[in-house]
């Protein structure tokens, strides 16, 4: 379930309000622990006429510069439920969600084995889905900034549930705001650390982020079946 939170805010995570239609950053991965480079994600995002998301794509780079995973995003079904496609070529692994009328089809696929899941959300009222977290929290920017908690209904990938999930505010200066982001089911909170999401007030763009990532670890050349664990810092181009 963790896994799959953290999809929500590594993959897509952006600023907002630019008169291009294009906006590219980048977001450095870096042990938590050992402060080790670890991988290096590109986001472009594709705005449409009015400034909302289109589309979105990342590409995972290594310590070599070499592509190691990509993700494609469709915001034409919802801003905060989209569409989209991951791939990790390390372990030939693709998951893909599609939004439909009233339920979310999961395919998960290993080579030329396939699991195909689907979720009834028809009543599940301002789901968030993957990338649409950072919709989600631009469109309750203004209660965050008032100290007012949020929760919503996450949908977890591996397991196809819907987990209820809050954002509260940890700290804040004159420039940044940091939220910590954590089941809100009590036993589940204590089987993980929170996320921990820092934002620039002005710009409303996440600069860093501590916590699980969706990304799985690699030792010696082969992947592991944990994922790290990091400090990703980004830059805006």
């Amino acid at each position: 379930m963790i896994r799959t939170l953290a999809l929500a805010f590594l993959l897509s995570l952006a600023g907002v309000g630019h008169s291009t239609n294009i906006l590219e950053f980048e977001g450095r991965a870096y042990d938590a622990e050992t402060e080790q480079f670890l991988y290096l994600e590109k986001h472009t995002i594709t705005l449409d006429k009015e400034g909302n998301y289109a589309s979105s794509s990342v590409q995972y780079l290594d310590e070599k510069g070499d592509v190691f995973a990509s993700k494609s995003v469709s915001y034409e079904a919802s801003l905060i439920a989209p569409s989209f496609t991951f791939f990790d070529y390390r372990t030939d692994r693709q998951i893909s969600v599609q939004n439909k009328v009233g339920s979310i089809k999961l395919t998960s696929k290993t080579g030329l084995i396939e699991t195909i899941k689907n979720v009834d959300v028809e009543k599940a009222s301002g789901l968030v889905v993957d990338a649409g977290f950072d919709r989600f929290i631009y469109e309750n920017w203004e209660n965050l900034l008032k100290n007012k908690d949020i929760s919503f209904a996450f949908l977890t990938i591996s397991r196809a549930l819907l987990v209820s999930i809050d954002v509260r505010e940890k700290s804040r200066t004159n420039d940044s705001v940091v939220y910590l982001v954590e089941p809100s089911n009590f036993l589940l909170s204590l089987l993980v650390d929170p996320i921990e999401l820092t934002y620039n007030i002005e710009s409303q763009r996440l600069t860093r982020f501590q916590g699980l990532t969706n990304i799985a670890k690699s030792k010696n050349g082969k992947v592991q079946s944990d994922n790290y664990v990091a400090v990703i810092q980004y830059k805006y181009l």
